[in-house]
Order: C-alpha cells, then sequence, then structure tokens
C-alpha cells in the first residue's frame, strides 16, 4: 500500500505541473489559446460514436452555417477547450487532494462533483461547431465527447467507492489517471487542428484559404478509388468583378463574395471543398465524379450561384455572373498541373464570353 501511495503522491505533483503547464496562455488573434509541450499519447479506446447520441444533422438545414460565422465558432471552441483542460486538471487535482489528505472531505468533492460543479459538460459546445465540419476533426470532436464521457464514469465511480467504504479503489484509480492523460491529449491535439483549420478559413467569405489547398487536394485525391471516377477541379472566377468594385465600390463587391460563398456551400455535397484563391477566385474540388457527370455538376454549381436573387445593396441590387474553367483528373496528377488545366480552362471561358464553363479536355481536341 505503500508502494501505491507513493504513486499516488506522484501523480497528484505530476497533476500539478500539468497545471502549470497549461495556465501558460497566449493571445492569439484575439483567441487565448494554450501553450502546452507534453507529449500525450492519444488512443483510440472510445472510437465508437454511437455513445454519443448525437444526430447526424448534416441531410438538413440545421447543419448549415452562415460562412462569416465560422472563423467566431472555431475561436469560441478553441476557448472552450482551452478552458476545459484546465478546468479537467482543476478538478481532478482536488480529487486527489481530497482522496489523500482528506481536505476538502470527500463527500463534498463527491456533491460538487454530482452537481457539475466540479467538470462541467462541453459536448453542447463542440457539437455547434462539429455539424459544421464535414472532414476528419468532426469525428475528433465528437471523440472528445466520448472520452470525457468516460472519464466522468470513472470519477464517479471512484467517489462513490471511496466516500462508501473509506477503500481506494487501486484500478479505479489507474483508470482515471490514463483517462485524464487521453483526454487532455485528445483536446490539445485537436486545439491545435482547430487552430490550423481557423489560419486556413478566409474571413470575409468563410472558405478554406490558399494554406488549405495542398492538405484539400491531397484528401480528394486520396477518396477517389474506383477507376471510372475522377477528382473534379472547378476554378470560378466572378464576371466584371473589377467593374462591380469600380461602378458600386467594394462593399458591394464584398457582398458578392460572400453571397457566392453562401450559394457554393449551399450546393456542393458533404465531401466536396471550397477555397478562396484570391480576389474574385474560388476553387472547387469535387472527388468521385463520374466522366459522363462532369459538365453537369459544374453547371449544377453555376446555376445555383447565378440563378438566385440579386445581391441587394441599396438602390441599385447587383446581379453577377460566373465563369468556370474545369478538368477531371486521374489519381497521378500532381496540384501544379491540376491547376494549370483550370485554369487554362476558364481563360478560355472567360474568352468565349462568360457566364458559362469550358473544360480542359475539349482546349486539347480544338487545337487538335
Amino acid at each position: 500500500m505503500a508502494g501505491f501511495m507513493a504513486h499516488a503522491m506522484t501523480w497528484a505533483n505530476h497533476l500539478i505541473l500539468m497545471l502549470t503547464n497549461f495556465q501558460s496562455l497566449t493571445a492569439i488573434n484575439g483567441a487565448q489559446t494554450l501553450r502546452c509541450g507534453m507529449p500525450l499519447k492519444i488512443t483510440q479506446k472510445h472510437d465508437d460514436l454511437a455513445a454519443l447520441g448525437m444526430a447526424e444533422r448534416e441531410a438538413d438545414g440545421t447543419a448549415k452555417c452562415h460562412p462569416e460565422k465560422l472563423p467566431d465558432l472555431f475561436e469560441s471552441a478553441l476557448v472552450t477547450l482551452q478552458s476545459k483542460s484546465i478546468e479537467i486538471v482543476e478538478g481532478i487535482a482536488r480529487i486527489h487532494r481530497s482522496i489523500l489528505t482528506g481536505h476538502p472531505a470527500p463527500r463534498s468533492i463527491r456533491g460538487e462533483f454530482e452537481r457539475g460543479e466540479l467538470i462541467e459538460d462541453l459536448s453542447a459546445q463542440l457539437e455547434e461547431v462539429a455539424i459544421t465540419l464535414t472532414d476528419g476533426r468532426k469525428r475528433r470532436l465528437r471523440r472528445i465527447a466520448v472520452a470525457y464521457r468516460a472519464l466522468i464514469q470513472d470519477i464517479g465511480v471512484l467517489l462513490s467507492g471511496f466516500c462508501e467504504t473509506g477503500k481506494l479503489n487501486k484500478k479505479r484509480y489507474t483508470q482515471l489517471s490514463t483517462d485524464v492523460l487521453e483526454l487532455l491529449g485528445l483536446i490539445e491535439d485537436t486545439r491545435n487542428q482547430l487552430w490550423n483549420l481557423l489560419a486556413a478559413t478566409d474571413e470575409l467569405t468563410g472558405l478554406l484559404n490558399r494554406h488549405a489547398l495542398q492538405d484539400a487536394y491531397s484528401l480528394a485525391m486520396e477518396k477517389t478509388r474506383y477507376r471510372d471516377h475522377h477528382t473534379l477541379l472547378i476554378l470560378l472566377d466572378v464576371d466584371h468583378f473589377k467593374r462591380i468594385n469600380d461602378t458600386h465600390g467594394h462593399d458591394v463587391g464584398d457582398a458578392v463574395l460572400s453571397d457566392l460563398s453562401e450559394k457554393l456551400l449551399d450546393a456542393i455535397r458533404a465531401n466536396d471543398t471550397a477555397i478562396r484563391m484570391g480576389g474574385e477566385e474560388i476553387l472547387v474540388i469535387m472527388p468521385g465524379i463520374h466522366r459522363n457527370s462532369a459538365k453537369s455538376s459544374v453547371e449544377r454549381l453555376r446555376k445555383a450561384i447565378v440563378s438566385n436573387p440579386p445581391v441587394g445593396m441599396g438602390s441599385e441590387p447587383v446581379r453577377y455572373t460566373v465563369s468556370a474553367g474545369f478538368t477531371l483528373l486521374s489519381k497521378d496528377t500532381l496540384l501544379e498541373a491540376a491547376m494549370k488545366q483550370a485554369d487554362l480552362a476558364l481563360y478560355a471561358a472567360k474568352e468565349g464570353g462568360r457566364d458559362r464553363s469550358v473544360r480542359f479536355d475539349s482546349l486539347i481536341h480544338m487545337k487538335s
């Protein structure tokens, strides 16, 4: 028992050190984030998403979020994850002090825990962000909620058993330590991913920016597994955008880009990616597209954008059109070559009269 108590004291001291590390904060773009250099192994033990009881809401409108709100949601999630890390360490440290020293009284700690005052639930805040994501980050956010519930369950059993019998369940105590390390590691890794996502998000449109291009392209190419399916790369451009800015002002130009982006996000599939390349150019990456449906896929997006009501700014609502250049890619096509193909096709669409789409393959056939 003496050896076990020595281990417990070492673990309690480790918690104090962890708390010190987690409270080393830095302000970035107004969002408080954690700096924790401690290597933590992240396991897949709690990867049972069914335990969350969270409905998949991507199929209906509840999963939609205005693009301009995404950066705010990401920053809110960063702050939530930061405060949750500190709260967990502080709460677990109080439990350990109570068990090892009797101060505060274990029954008092159990009361705080049962009232949700020791460690507060975070599922609702994370789900608000999770439903806006379509990749592995959503799965990771929800995995945090699963790991959190595992921790809460072990805390409840440990405190109840100790308060009722006065004896410490060594196995449960050791499991609690494992749960804490796993959850904190998962939170820190997810926080880093969210921060990278925030840094790669265009502030005006809510779309990803050029920093996310390589990762998005690689992911799309990996998803295209079938021989008769390809990755569709579309380069969209607002027609006469400079004229819109010069005639109506840059505020109207910004409104046009925001309007286009929102309509585009409503029209693309869950596993598609939209990236603002700069100015009025938007890149769309669509994996798993059959060759025969490429043109119709591009036109569907274009019509979703231009067939809606004009952008209402002042007394003169602005109606705009978009041109598109697109190319179908094989799995071994490099990003640089793919972008050049889409760019050439877009140039052809502009030269051909705008408000249309051109396929790169058709340029090759014309030259031959």
